[in-house]
């Protein structure tokens, strides 16, 4: 009876914690988390700001918009995206300039490990940008055949 008191207060006083509202990398929420997956989505994703969003960042959202994102400030184009209810995941994207690559950042509300365990972040995080990229090419007709990513649900251990 004392655990099931315990464990229900826990939960209220998760609930009612809620959102920080400050991002992070996974990586800096949870340092041992390592997922291929993630980082093939990340490349792959890569590929399409360099290829397609440099040059039309508005794509992003319109890849974005059966997720009922929002608009977020990070980057040159960033969407917050709401894969389970309090988590949070942002999209963001920076172009490269002379000298610096491009690049792609997942970032997580850094209470998200009050949540999910952080290996279901992490794969939530990579397919959703799986899922970015097939909405990408039914949305825009973009031609993502070419790009080389994941689908799968797990991480290796």
């Amino acid at each position: 009876m004392g655990c099931t008191m315990c464990c229900t207060t826990m939960r209220k006083q998760l609930w009612i914690l809620g959102e920080s509202g400050e991002y992070a990398t996974l990586t800096q929420i949870c340092p041992a988390i390592h997922c291929p997956m993630v980082k093939q989505n990340i490349d792959a994703f890569k590929v399409l700001v360099d290829s397609v969003f440099s040059s039309n960042p508005d794509l992003l959202y319109k890849a974005a918009e059966p997720f009922n994102y929002e608009k977020i400030g990070f980057g040159d184009a960033a969407v917050k995206v709401y894969t389970l209810p309090r988590v949070p995941i942002v999209v963001a994207i920076w172009f490269g300039e002379e000298g610096i690559p491009s690049s792609v950042s997942l970032l997580y509300d850094k209470n998200i490990s009050n949540y999910i365990e952080c290996e279901a972040a992490s794969i939530m995080g990579g397919i959703l940008l799986a899922r970015l990229i097939i909405s990408l090419s039914r949305s825009a007709g973009i031609d993502t055949s070419n790009i080389k990513y994941s689908y799968r649900y797990q991480c290796p251990e």
